[in-house]
Protein backbone atom coordinates (compact mmCIF):
# COMPACT_ATOMS: atom_id res chain seq x y z
CA UNK A 1 0.00 0.00 0.00
CA UNK A 2 2.75 2.41 0.81
CA UNK A 3 3.85 1.68 -2.79
CA UNK A 4 0.82 2.11 -4.26
CA UNK A 5 0.33 5.63 -2.63
CA UNK A 6 3.87 6.63 -3.46
CA UNK A 7 3.13 6.04 -7.22
CA UNK A 8 -0.27 8.16 -6.91
CA UNK A 9 1.70 11.07 -5.10
CA UNK A 10 4.62 10.69 -7.27
CA UNK A 11 2.56 10.91 -10.73
CA UNK A 12 -0.14 13.62 -9.77
CA UNK A 13 1.28 15.63 -7.31
CA UNK A 14 5.03 15.24 -8.30
CA UNK A 15 5.86 14.42 -4.65
CA UNK A 16 8.75 11.78 -4.95
CA UNK A 17 9.06 10.00 -1.67
CA UNK A 18 12.29 9.49 0.18
CA UNK A 19 11.25 5.80 1.30
CA UNK A 20 8.29 3.82 1.60
CA UNK A 21 7.16 3.70 5.10
CA UNK A 22 4.29 1.91 6.82
CA UNK A 23 2.83 4.13 8.47
CA UNK A 24 -0.73 2.87 9.71
CA UNK A 25 -1.56 5.82 11.54
CA UNK A 26 -2.26 8.23 8.59
CA UNK A 27 -5.67 8.96 7.80
CA UNK A 28 -4.52 8.62 3.91
CA UNK A 29 -2.98 5.00 5.08
CA UNK A 30 -6.44 4.03 6.85
CA UNK A 31 -8.57 5.35 4.08
CA UNK A 32 -7.10 3.64 1.41
CA UNK A 33 -6.73 -0.01 3.73
CA UNK A 34 -10.26 0.05 4.35
CA UNK A 35 -11.70 0.89 1.04
CA UNK A 36 -8.93 -1.64 -0.04
CA UNK A 37 -10.46 -4.46 2.20
CA UNK A 38 -13.77 -2.87 0.76
CA UNK A 39 -13.20 -3.30 -3.03
CA UNK A 40 -11.44 -7.84 -2.04
CA UNK A 41 -14.41 -8.29 -0.69
CA UNK A 42 -16.97 -6.78 -3.32
CA UNK A 43 -14.23 -8.65 -5.85
CA UNK A 44 -14.79 -12.05 -3.68
CA UNK A 45 -17.93 -12.48 -3.08
CA UNK A 46 -19.20 -12.78 -6.37
CA UNK A 47 -16.97 -15.74 -7.34
CA UNK A 48 -18.79 -17.79 -3.92
CA UNK A 49 -22.26 -16.23 -3.94
CA UNK A 50 -24.11 -17.92 -7.29
CA UNK A 51 -22.93 -21.38 -5.85
CA UNK A 52 -24.75 -20.69 -2.07
CA UNK A 53 -28.00 -18.90 -3.52
CA UNK A 54 -28.63 -20.75 -6.67
CA UNK A 55 -31.11 -23.59 -6.69
CA UNK A 56 -29.84 -24.73 -10.17
CA UNK A 57 -27.01 -24.44 -12.54
CA UNK A 58 -28.99 -22.01 -14.97
CA UNK A 59 -29.63 -19.20 -12.20
CA UNK A 60 -25.87 -20.03 -11.23
CA UNK A 61 -24.42 -18.84 -14.68
CA UNK A 62 -27.48 -15.71 -14.79
CA UNK A 63 -26.17 -14.63 -10.70
CA UNK A 64 -22.47 -15.07 -11.67
CA UNK A 65 -22.99 -13.06 -15.00
CA UNK A 66 -24.98 -10.07 -13.42
CA UNK A 67 -22.71 -9.84 -10.48
CA UNK A 68 -19.82 -9.92 -13.24
CA UNK A 69 -21.55 -7.01 -15.15
CA UNK A 70 -21.75 -5.00 -11.75
CA UNK A 71 -18.40 -5.94 -10.73
CA UNK A 72 -17.15 -4.33 -13.99
CA UNK A 73 -19.41 -1.47 -13.92
CA UNK A 74 -18.46 -0.19 -10.29
CA UNK A 75 -14.58 -0.76 -11.03
CA UNK A 76 -15.25 1.41 -14.06
CA UNK A 77 -17.16 3.90 -11.92
CA UNK A 78 -14.96 3.62 -9.30
CA UNK A 79 -11.32 3.84 -11.28
CA UNK A 80 -9.93 7.49 -9.86
CA UNK A 81 -11.24 7.26 -6.46
CA UNK A 82 -7.93 5.50 -4.77
CA UNK A 83 -5.67 7.87 -6.42
CA UNK A 84 -7.75 10.31 -5.08
CA UNK A 85 -7.48 9.36 -1.58
CA UNK A 86 -3.51 8.83 -2.30
CA UNK A 87 -3.36 12.52 -2.86
CA UNK A 88 -5.89 13.58 -0.31
CA UNK A 89 -7.81 15.60 -3.20
CA UNK A 90 -10.41 17.87 -1.20
CA UNK A 91 -13.40 16.16 -3.38
CA UNK A 92 -12.71 12.91 -2.51
CA UNK A 93 -16.23 11.49 -2.01
CA UNK A 94 -17.94 8.41 -4.11
CA UNK A 95 -20.46 10.56 -5.15
CA UNK A 96 -17.94 12.85 -6.65
CA UNK A 97 -16.03 10.15 -8.23
CA UNK A 98 -19.46 9.01 -9.80
CA UNK A 99 -19.91 12.23 -11.30
CA UNK A 100 -16.04 12.37 -12.87
CA UNK A 101 -15.98 8.85 -14.44
CA UNK A 102 -19.92 9.49 -16.11
CA UNK A 103 -20.01 9.43 -19.81
CA UNK A 104 -16.00 8.00 -19.54
CA UNK A 105 -16.92 4.74 -19.15
CA UNK A 106 -15.59 3.76 -22.82
CA UNK A 107 -12.40 5.22 -22.09
CA UNK A 108 -12.03 3.89 -18.80
CA UNK A 109 -12.46 0.64 -20.26
CA UNK A 110 -9.97 0.66 -23.04
CA UNK A 111 -7.43 2.50 -20.69
CA UNK A 112 -7.40 -0.71 -18.57
CA UNK A 113 -7.74 -3.14 -21.23
CA UNK A 114 -4.64 -1.56 -23.60
CA UNK A 115 -2.58 -1.90 -20.00
CA UNK A 116 -3.68 -5.65 -19.80
CA UNK A 117 -3.27 -6.44 -23.63
CA UNK A 118 0.63 -7.06 -23.76
CA UNK A 119 0.26 -9.24 -20.17
CA UNK A 120 -2.67 -11.53 -22.11
CA UNK A 121 -0.37 -11.75 -25.19
CA UNK A 122 2.47 -12.78 -22.66
CA UNK A 123 0.65 -15.31 -20.69
CA UNK A 124 -0.79 -16.47 -24.21
CA UNK A 125 2.17 -17.01 -25.67
CA UNK A 126 4.21 -18.54 -22.81
CA UNK A 127 1.29 -21.33 -22.55
CA UNK A 128 1.13 -21.41 -26.41
CA UNK A 129 4.89 -22.13 -26.52
CA UNK A 130 5.00 -24.88 -23.37
CA UNK A 131 1.91 -26.83 -25.39
CA UNK A 132 3.71 -27.01 -28.70
CA UNK A 133 6.96 -28.31 -26.39
CA UNK A 134 4.84 -31.02 -25.28
CA UNK A 135 4.99 -29.72 -21.11
CA UNK A 136 2.78 -31.93 -19.70
CA UNK A 137 3.07 -30.56 -16.13
CA UNK A 138 5.07 -27.57 -15.21
CA UNK A 139 3.10 -27.35 -11.75
CA UNK A 140 5.62 -29.64 -10.62
CA UNK A 141 9.60 -29.40 -9.20
CA UNK A 142 11.72 -26.63 -10.23
CA UNK A 143 9.69 -26.17 -13.33
CA UNK A 144 6.81 -24.88 -10.33
CA UNK A 145 8.98 -22.82 -8.19
CA UNK A 146 9.78 -20.87 -11.44
CA UNK A 147 6.17 -20.89 -12.38
CA UNK A 148 5.35 -19.35 -9.12
CA UNK A 149 8.28 -16.65 -9.09
CA UNK A 150 7.23 -15.70 -12.66
CA UNK A 151 3.43 -15.43 -11.61
CA UNK A 152 4.54 -13.39 -8.98
CA UNK A 153 6.33 -10.99 -10.78
CA UNK A 154 3.48 -10.68 -13.55
CA UNK A 155 1.10 -9.83 -10.91
CA UNK A 156 3.45 -7.07 -9.57
CA UNK A 157 4.07 -5.65 -12.71
CA UNK A 158 0.57 -5.91 -13.55
CA UNK A 159 -0.48 -4.14 -10.53
CA UNK A 160 1.94 -0.92 -10.87
CA UNK A 161 0.98 -0.13 -14.47
CA UNK A 162 -3.17 -0.93 -13.26
CA UNK A 163 -2.01 2.05 -10.92
CA UNK A 164 0.00 3.97 -13.25
CA UNK A 165 -3.48 3.53 -15.61
CA UNK A 166 -5.65 4.91 -12.43
CA UNK A 167 -3.49 7.78 -11.59
CA UNK A 168 -3.06 9.27 -15.57
CA UNK A 169 -6.73 8.41 -15.61
CA UNK A 170 -7.45 10.72 -12.64
CA UNK A 171 -5.29 13.32 -14.08
CA UNK A 172 -7.56 13.35 -17.46
CA UNK A 173 -11.27 13.39 -15.53
CA UNK A 174 -11.13 13.94 -11.95
CA UNK A 175 -12.62 17.71 -12.15
CA UNK A 176 -15.05 17.63 -8.88
CA UNK A 177 -12.90 15.02 -7.37
CA UNK A 178 -9.98 17.94 -7.53
CA UNK A 179 -12.15 21.24 -6.31
CA UNK A 180 -13.09 21.58 -2.64
CA UNK A 181 -16.24 23.81 -1.51
CA UNK A 182 -20.27 23.52 -2.51
CA UNK A 183 -19.35 23.21 -6.41
CA UNK A 184 -17.44 19.87 -5.78
CA UNK A 185 -21.09 18.21 -5.06
CA UNK A 186 -22.92 19.70 -7.42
Amino acid sequence: MPFEIAIYRLLISGEAASGYRFDISAVRFQRMLGWTAGFWLLGSIPLHLPGAVAPSDGAEVIISVVLFALLIFATLRLAIFMPAIAVNAPGASVRNVFADTGGHGWLILKAYFATLLPFILVVISIVGFAWLSGADDIRSGIGSLAADVFAGLLRFLIWTCLVITSARLFMKIADRVKRSGPMASE
